[in-house]
């Protein structure tokens, strides 16, 4: 399975540094709008202008602005 390492980014980047293994690109995308939706549950206008970075064996697969979750 790939290597999936999941970044916030809002100017400064907060590197995911152990990722996670996962089937595919999709089931990434999935395990990243789950987090954005934990993480906005607290306060989601404080969340609105950052970014998830999802990354496959370091390669870029997905960007995600927050907002749009």
């Amino acid at each position: 399975m790939p290597l999936y390492q999941f970044s916030i980014r809002d100017g400064d980047r907060f590197e995911d540094n152990e990722g996670f293994d996962l089937p595919d690109d999709m089931s990434a995308r999935r395990h990243a709008v789950g987090i954005i939706h934990e993480l906005q549950k607290a306060d989601e206008d404080s969340w609105r202008d950052f970014t998830m970075e999802v990354r496959r064996d370091g390669q870029l697969v997905w960007e995600i602005p927050f907002e749009l979750c």
